[in-house]
C-alpha cells in the first residue's frame, strides 16, 4: 500500500507541473493524475482480443483548449485490448492500446467530456503512456498486482494502477 501512496503522491504532483510547462493557447492541452483499479480477466493473454475497462476511484486535473474552454478533470475511464508477455513463469512485461475519456465540469466552453487514444508498455511495475493517435496523451503510472507478482498459470489479476498523464492537442 505504501508503493501506491508514494506513487499517487508523484502522480498528483507531477500533473500540475505538465500543465504548467503547456503552452497557453494550445489546443486541447492539460494533465490529470489518477488512481484505481483495474481487472484482466484473462491473465496472462499472449494473443490479441483479450480487453478490460479501468473507471479511476480518484481523478484530477485540468484542461484548456483555444476554442476557448477549461475544465476541471474529476473522472477518468478507459477500454483496452491488452497482452503479456512471461518469463520464468512471471509476467514481466504488458502492452495495451485503447481510449481513454475524461469528464469533469467544464468552467468555460464544453472540452468534457473527450476521449483520447493511447497505448502503453509495461516493464515490470511502471507503465509508459504513449500517443496513439489525436489527441495525443504522454505519461505514465504504477502498476501494482494485488497480493504480490502475478504468475502466469492462467486466471485473473487484479491490479491498482496510479500515474499522471498529459493531454497535448
Amino acid at each position: 500500500m505504501r508503493i501506491i501512496n508514494k506513487a499517487a503522491l508523484v502522480a498528483a504532483a507531477f500533473a500540475p507541473l505538465v500543465m504548467i510547462s503547456s503552452p497557453a493557447n494550445a489546443v486541447g492541452a492539460g494533465a490529470a493524475a489518477f488512481t484505481g483499479d483495474v481487472t484482466l480477466p484473462t491473465f496472462p493473454c499472449t494473443g490479441s482480443g483479450c480487453t478490460a475497462s479501468f473507471t479511476a476511484s480518484l481523478a484530477a486535473g485540468v484542461g484548456v483548449s483555444d476554442g476557448p474552454a477549461v475544465a476541471v478533470v474529476t473522472g477518468l475511464s478507459a477500454k483496452v485490448t491488452y497482452s503479456e508477455t512471461c518469463a520464468g513463469g512471471q509476467a514481466v512485461a504488458g502492452s495495451a492500446t485503447g481510449t481513454a475519456t475524461l469528464t469533469g465540469t467544464n468552467v468555460v466552453g464544453s472540452l468534457l467530456p473527450l476521449t483520447a487514444p493511447f497505448k502503453w508498455d509495461r516493464v515490470g511495475l511502471v507503465a509508459v503512456i504513449q500517443p496513439n493517435g489525436s489527441p495525443s496523451v504522454v505519461g505514465a503510472a504504477v502498476f501494482v498486482p494485488q497480493g504480490g507478482l502475478p504468475t502466469c498459470t492462467g486466471g485473473s489479476v487484479t491490479a491498482t494502477v496510479a500515474g499522471a498523464a498529459a493531454l497535448v492537442g
